[in-house]
């Protein structure tokens, strides 16, 4: 015998589809949505190119703080959410199909309760023995009574098994109702398990481009690019459509497999198999509060787990943020410097260049005698003086501070800071990478990105900063201190060239070399200062290049899990030492300022002891008082004094 009609069978299967089905749908549609979008965003991001750089990486970090908006809104964790709000009409849908079964029914038992099963228990096969017996000797009675019954001619007893009263509807409760929703809570879990696990992949494909750009600055590989693992998107999201019919299957499984428990219990209840006494009202009432406790726990746990997965996601584009601008300081840094050295450095060495130049073609003018050199050195050396010595050396010496390249440093120092300063103050932390269980609230962690990178990174990174400014102070303090003696050189050589022509028994060309000469290796001077500060400004630009690759680099460790448990760890006891060592200097600061005061104390005490001791003494005559001024004395001091009178006043 068949419980449940085909009717109600279909109009189960409707409801579930149109509350249940169709909610898995739309957030399976809402992440295929959120990974298209994301997508069409990563189709245009840029390529890393030394060419544009500066551009390239500015629209870099817009797209990742677009994205990183877009996951914060998708990964929204939503504290209301549980089974009633998601699926408000499903249980009461399905109570009002179930109503109109009959609340008890009689018939008569099939024939396999009146037999062994193979997995029947130990104590239901001792009643289902004791059962038989009974049965078989009621069939012997029977077969006993009924001659004589007909004889008599009485109505015979019929040849049949025994009733049993099946109270339909609870059972109907549990294994319709009840049960259904437990299977769809697994079907729930199974989906957003799904959903994780593609939200995973679609990261690591996400996390590629910035993998790859980020890992072309560090490397500066420029001969081959390099390029990340790529993992198709189209096949992540060709599978959540996939997931859809997955959905409708799972749930006509479940509904299948809760019918077929009904129809099997439906035999057995009322029977030794089965009390009926399971099915009343109160315990099916309790049942169902505790499968739709359940389920809302279900969904709230998976809710945390994809809230923390996109805090982990919104956490490497926080990094990556900050890796971006880290990136796009150094190369603005790199223009700047560029610019800089254009508009004012290399134009007033070439004017260096032009100066000196200038010098050696009037002094290599024909002179026909010594007298005649002597006017073309001093001609020279007035140029040399009001323009090289006067202008352009002081003004290069000025331009060379006015670079500012420690303020550049410091400047480029502030924007890294500020960048962490506009990082989220915490995140959501949970010990795990692959978001494939559900998640308690309780499991839910926080951490502090910025206080994890000014604890563990950001030192180690202003510590670079600081000696690229230590190079740079010395070095450009050499440069210009050279510039100078490279002016002084030049016209020394002319004002020797000149004593030698007015004082010295040289010839012409003696003279005329001596002038050459000193001018010849300031020209050189000038080249090998030229070099030396080309040298400053690459060398500049490498170490900030380096400083700011490696700390990209550490940067990515903080998108490690077991490496945010390390750095936790080093921070608490980082902080424990800070807080003994702070309370340490307060007690040595406090003993420092009471000692003063102390002794300040005894030694005014001590005064009055000692005062007062010696007061007694003299009063009882066991001290003298002490000796009177010797006259002697008092008479220097007044010589002393009148000679003194008798001095002018400045004197006095």
């Amino acid at each position: 015998m068949k419980y449940l009609s085909d009717e109600i069978n279909n109009r189960i299967i409707s409801i579930v589809e149109k509350n249940f089905n169709v909610v898995l749908v739309s957030n399976v549609e809402r992440f295929s949505e959120f990974f298209n979008s994301l997508l069409e965003q990563r189709e245009a991001f840029p390529d890393y190119d030394e060419n544009a750089m500066i551009l390239n990486t500015e629209n870099a970090q817009k797209i990742c703080e677009n994205i990183n908006n877009q996951i914060d809104t998708h990964f929204q964790k939503n504290d209301s959410l549980g089974f009633e709000k998601l699926f408000p009409e499903l249980v009461d849908q399905i109570d009002n199909i179930l109503l109109q079964l009959e609340p008890v029914i009689q018939v008569e038992q099939n024939e396999a309760r009146f037999k062994l099963l193979d997995h029947d228990k130990k104590f239901i096969g001792v009643l289902k023995r004791i059962k038989i017996l009974v049965f078989h000797i009621q069939q012997l009675l029977k077969k006993l009574v009924n001659p004589l019954l007909k004889l008599l001619r009485q109505k015979q007893l019929n040849d049949k098994y025994w009733n049993q009263k099946i109270p339909l509807r609870n059972v109907a409760f549990r294994y319709l109702r009840n049960r259904l929703l437990k299977k769809l809570s697994d079907v729930y879990e199974d989906v957003f398990k799904e959903l994780s696990e593609k939200s995973i992949l679609f990261w690591n494909y996400d996390e590629s481009y910035d993998e790859e750009y980020i890992s072309n600055f560090i490397t500066d590989n420029k001969s081959t690019k390099i390029k990340s693992g790529t993992i198709n998107p189209e096949t992540i999201i060709s599978d959540l459509e996939k997931l859809k019919a997955v959905i409708t299957k799972k749930s006509l499984d479940a509904i299948e497999q809760c019918e077929a428990e009904f129809e099997d219990n439906c035999q057995k209840v009322g029977t030794i198999e089965l009390s009926k006494s399971k099915f009343n009202s109160s315990s099916i009432s309790k049942e169902l509060n505790f499968e739709k406790h359940e389920f809302t726990k279900c969904i709230q746990e998976w809710d945390n787990t994809l809230f923390a997965l996109g805090e982990d996601w919104e956490l490497n584009y926080d990094l990556e943020s900050t890796r971006y601008s880290a990136i796009d300081v150094f190369y603005k840094f790199t223009k700047s410097l560029s610019v800089k050295n254009k508009i004012k450095i290399y134009p007033q060495f070439k004017e260096i260049s032009g100066t000196l130049n200038f010098v050696i073609d009037k002094l290599n003018q024909p002179a026909l005698n010594i007298q005649g050199m002597e006017r073309l050195i001093i001609l020279s050396r007035e140029p040399l003086q009001r323009v090289l010595l006067s202008s352009l050396l002081p003004n290069l010496i000025n331009s060379i501070s006015d670079i500012r390249l420690e303020g550049m440093i410091n400047e480029a120092r502030r924007n890294i800071k500020n960048q962490i300063r506009s990082l989220v103050e915490k995140r959501a932390f949970v010990k795990t990478a692959t978001y494939d269980k559900k998640i308690k609230s309780s499991d839910i962690d926080e951490i502090h990105p910025r206080e994890f990178i000014s604890f563990n990174i950001l030192p180690k990174f202003l510590a670079s900063l600081e000696k690229i400014k230590e190079n740079i102070s010395i070095e450009s303090k050499d440069i210009q201190s050279e510039l100078i003696n490279l002016g002084n050189m030049a016209d020394f050589s002319l004002e020797s060239a000149i004593t030698a022509a007015t004082k010295e028994n040289l010839d012409l060309s003696e003279i005329k070399r001596i002038a050459l000469d000193g001018i010849k290796v300031s020209h050189e001077k000038k080249e090998q200062l030229l070099n030396e500060f080309n040298s400053l400004c690459n060398k500049v630009l490498e170490d900030l290049k380096h400083s700011v690759a490696q700390y990209c680099e550490e940067l990515y460790g903080l998108t490690q899990s077991s490496k945010i448990i390390e750095i936790r760890v080093q921070l608490a006891k980082a902080k424990a030492k800070a807080k003994m060592k702070e309370t340490r200097d307060r007690l040595f600061l406090s003993i420092r300022n009471f000692l003063p005061i102390a002794f300040e104390r005894i030694k005014v005490y001590y005064k009055r002891i000692f005062r007062f001791y010696y007061d007694t003494r003299k009063q009882f005559g066991l001290s003298e008082s002490a000796e009177s001024i010797a006259s002697e004395v008092s008479d220097f001091l007044a010589s002393v004094n009148s000679s003194l009178e008798k001095l002018p006043y400045i004197y006095r």
